[in-house]
């Protein structure tokens, strides 16, 4: 009994949590967004179409995540990441 009960839960379960798994998605691009840049609204939308060229909505939510977690590097932009010709120590 507590089978069954287990195998129509957890479907249930995991397809309202899908659900609510795109709205954050959204919610946490949109807060990645306004920690790269507050008044360019340019990032806002790069942001949100890499977030919902995303399939499925729990991946969705890990990709927001991921750039969310990735912006103070994202911030320092990839002149910091880089190493010139003339810094190399030969």
């Amino acid at each position: 009994m507590s089978s069954v009960w287990v195998s129509v839960m957890i479907p249930l379960g995991l397809a309202e949590f899908s659900g609510w798994a795109a709205w954050l998605a959204a919610k946490v691009a949109r807060c990645a967004a306004r920690r790269l840049s507050k008044p360019d609204a340019r990032y806002a939308e790069e942001v949100t179409a890499t977030v919902a060229a995303v399939p499925a909505p729990l991946a969705r939510l890990v990709t927001a995540v991921g750039i969310l977690a990735a912006t103070p590097a994202l911030r320092r932009g990839p002149a910091f990441h880089t190493r010139s010709a003339d810094t190399r120590p030969r």
